[in-house]
């Protein structure tokens, strides 16, 4: 857990957008080549900063690779395709394939089930820890995201090819298909593989980071910002693409066909490392809630004979 200067760091949107864009940075995967400092030098220098030998500049650089590549539960280095600041560079080709118009059934079920497995990778590796979570839960997550994000592509397909349009508004049409899918199929995901915190709760700790004990609606509430956050990416991620490559398609890529995959896959890579830092910054990764919103055994508890008011958990994200 943090301290209590971090938390207030966390209070603001912009100071949020600030650390997400450095959580969600991709030079965080090469660290030694970006920032002169290997991951586990990153890690070391983070967890000793009143080192003498090391110039500020090294310790801000550190701090910032340590948050882009731990899991802060469980303060173990992140698989890198897993991680915040790879989602957009290892996911920006599988949604370039989602948006590829008048593919046959076979490959949109393709693009879902790569997207689907990549989702429950990241929602695995960058949930909260507190709380143990089995492979049976995953593998139940995933098959229901799975399972309704192909179920919204073929029926909405189906339904275009139906409607008494001209073939060129139902191409248009096709292409924004993705969006409601992976929408739902990501909230799917989440509630389905982080279900057991509703049950169990998930870790309490005040301001000084003194556990309490477990919480379900600590839980439930981080469960529904982090719902609502998988959704707001997609706004950028499905949605903004479709939209400049119709642009793109009447203009330059009108005049040169051959250049529309590699485009896309530039549009769709900006769009993510854009969209991604102010989606996940929406809420803080370390909530806070009022007591009086608690469970009872959390309400009237005293330190010092001050009133515990507030208290803290990982969100996830």
């Amino acid at each position: 857990m943090g301290d209590g200067s971090s938390r207030l760091l966390d209070q603001t949107f912009v100071d949020r957008l600030r650390k997400m864009f450095d959580i969600s940075d991709p030079r965080c995967l090469l660290p030694k080549v970006f920032f002169g400092i290997s991951t586990k030098e990153a890690v070391d220098l983070a967890l000793n900063p009143e080192r003498s030998d090391v110039s500020k500049e090294i310790l801000l650089a550190a701090k910032k690779i340590r948050a882009a590549n731990v899991h802060p539960d469980t303060n173990q280095i992140i698989f890198p395709a897993f991680r915040m600041c790879g989602y957009a560079l290892f996911n920006a080709p599988i949604t370039c394939g989602m948006l590829i118009p008048g593919q046959s059934l076979l490959k949109r079920i393709f693009w879902q089930a790569l997207n689907q497995t990549h989702n429950a990778a990241i929602n695995y590796s960058n949930r909260n820890a507190s709380q143990e979570t089995s492979m049976a839960t995953v593998l139940q997550g995933y098959l229901g995201a799975l399972i309704s994000s192909v179920s919204i592509v073929v029926g909405l397909g189906e339904t275009v090819k139906r409607l008494k349009f001209s073939a060129k508004t139902k191409n248009v049409l096709s292409r924004f298909i993705p969006f409601p899918a992976v929408s739902v199929a990501a909230v799917c995901n989440l509630v389905l593989m982080r279900k057991a915190e509703l049950k169990t709760g998930i870790d309490l700790y005040d301001e000084s980071g003194k556990l309490y004990g477990n919480s379900r609606v600590a839980a439930a509430e981080g469960l529904w910002a982090t719902a609502l956050t998988r959704v707001a990416l997609c706004l950028p991620t499905l949605l903004v693409p479709p939209v400049v490559m119709l642009a793109l398609e009447k203009g330059v890529l009108k005049r040169r066909p051959h250049w529309q995959i590699p485009v896309q896959n530039i549009v769709c890579a900006v769009s993510f490392l854009v969209g991604l830092p102010f989606a996940i910054a929406l809420f803080p990764q370390e909530g806070s809630i009022e007591a009086r919103k608690l469970e009872k055994e959390f309400q009237g508890l005293k330190i010092l004979d001050k009133p515990v008011t507030r208290f803290y958990y990982n969100k996830g994200l």
